[in-house]
């Protein structure tokens, strides 16, 4: 009850008490003007971050780097750049990858938690090294792997058992299949424009379809200058119904931080 108070008074905030001023916008809802300060917090490097909160739909925004984007800022070069180095990979990792495929468990995670899902064409939107989209070969009919760079996906593809039902692309709107599953694990925070993407990506979506997606919550050591959102579960619900699509169910990694959330498309 506590927090459903807490809740209901931030939301009941007129607009003359935010104080937000159009100069981005909420990167889950599109709000720009039911924003307000949250805090600020410092980096694992000392740098001072300006956190917002959404008073429509309470994310955590990285106002920061927001504002950077919104006045020109190559952020695409940033998370290049920033992909390519957290996900390079050497010979002896490559060895490896059929294990790290059979050890990764989100597949069957989604398919427990949603038996209904069909299993025809899935979209691993944002494939870092691929594992999640050969573990999905295994379930799934074909598997598309998006990445924005593919130098690194390109060499564990070559590695995967699965590899003929997986196909690599640096561009989901080239694919022509409608999606029976999309999957984006630790992405959404990286994407400030969030919404752009969500909105196509569910209208490919076909009909009894799913969105399942993993972002870190708010702590300091996720905070970096291509992190633009921080979920709460009000936010990833509200996200969910401003896409049109039902909550299957949220669920939370105490240890890490991380939230998960699996959204269905109506039938």
């Amino acid at each position: 009850m506590v927090r459903q108070k807490a809740i209901a008074d931030l939301q009941s905030l007129s607009l003359r008490e935010a104080r937000g001023s159009g100069d981005f916008a909420c990167t889950a809802c599109r709000e720009r003007y039911s924003l307000a300060p949250f805090e600020q917090r410092t980096d694992q490097h000392g740098t001072i971050y300006d956190l917002w909160i959404c008073l429509n739909c309470l994310a955590i925004l990285n106002a920061t780097h927001l504002r950077a984007i919104h006045k020109g800022a190559d952020f695409l070069s940033w998370q290049s750049d920033s992909s390519e180095e957290f996900y390079a990979v050497d010979n002896a990792y490559l060895a490896t990858v059929p294990d790290a495929i059979d050890a990764c468990g989100f597949i069957d995670f989604l398919l427990s938690a949603y038996p209904e899902q069909s299993r025809s064409v899935f979209l691993d939107f944002g494939a870092g090294r691929g594992i999640l989209s050969g573990a999905a070969a295994k379930r799934f009919e074909k598997v598309y792997a998006v990445e924005l760079s593919l130098n690194v996906l390109r060499k564990v593809h070559a590695a995967m058992p699965e590899r003929s039902r997986i196909v690599p692309s640096d561009n989901y709107l080239d694919i022509k299949d409608g999606f029976d599953a999309v999957a984006s694990m630790h992405v959404l925070e990286h994407l400030p424009n969030m919404r752009d993407i969500l909105d196509t990506l569910v209208e490919r979506m076909n009909p009894g379809g799913s969105l399942f997606f993993q972002a870190p919550m708010l702590r300091r050591d996720y905070l970096v200058n291509v992190h633009y959102t921080f979920f709460t579960e009000v936010s990833a619900r509200t996200l969910c119904r401003n896409l049109g699509l039902e909550t299957v169910g949220i669920w939370f990694d105490h240890a890490l931080d991380f939230l998960t959330c699996i959204a269905k498309k109506p039938s």
